[in-house]
Formats: structure tokens, C-alpha cells, sequence
């Protein structure tokens, strides 16, 4: 039996389409997975960058009770003045006291 032209390419035609039906969904399957491992990504990303503005925002908060260097230093000065005004106080009160007991 002879195969005609018209027939082996309608034959060669149908398995072309066949194939481009097969990769046409092929690919709308890898663009779905595709789609959704973006989402996953995005969704991912998300949680982690709200991860990192609850620390941020915690440091920002403990940030606010630290002390200045220039204030200890300044919180340090006024200590020691009043160590020494009480020193100074102390044997003022010991020389009165004594002065008086003579």
C-alpha cells in the first residue's frame, strides 16, 4: 500500500502538534510551579522582614534607656562632688564638735 504525500504530512503535522500540545503544557505547569514558588519566596521574605522590624524596633527601644558616654561622665563629676562636699562636711562637723567639747 502507498502512503500519499497529503497523508504522510498530515501525519508528520498531527505528531508536531501533538508535541506542541505536549510542551504547551509542559510549560504552563513549570510557569504554575514557577508561580508558586515566588509566592513562597514572597511570603518568606515577608515573615523574615517582619522578623527583623520587631528587632529593630526592640533595639530602638533599649537604645533609648543607654546612657550617653558624655552623660556617665557628666552623672560621675557630680558623684564625686558630692563625695567630696559630704567629705568636707564631715570634718567641718568634727572641727565644730570639737571646738565645742574643748
Amino acid at each position: 500500500m502507498e502512503v500519499g504525500w497529503r497523508d504522510y504530512i498530515d501525519t508528520r503535522l498531527e505528531a508536531v502538534e501533538h508535541k506542541v500540545d505536549s510542551l504547551n503544557m509542559l510549560m504552563r505547569r513549570e510557569f504554575e510551579l514557577l508561580a508558586q514558588d515566588r509566592d513562597r519566596q514572597r511570603a518568606d521574605l515577608a515573615h523574615r522582614l517582619e522578623g527583623m522590624n520587631a528587632l529593630r524596633a526592640q533595639l530602638d527601644r533599649q537604645a533609648g534607656t543607654f546612657a550617653t558616654r558624655e552623660r556617665v561622665e557628666l552623672m560621675e563629676r557630680q558623684v564625686w562632688r558630692a563625695i567630696g562636699l559630704l567629705a568636707g562636711l564631715v570634718i567641718a562637723a568634727q572641727v565644730l564638735i570639737g571646738v565645742l567639747l574643748r
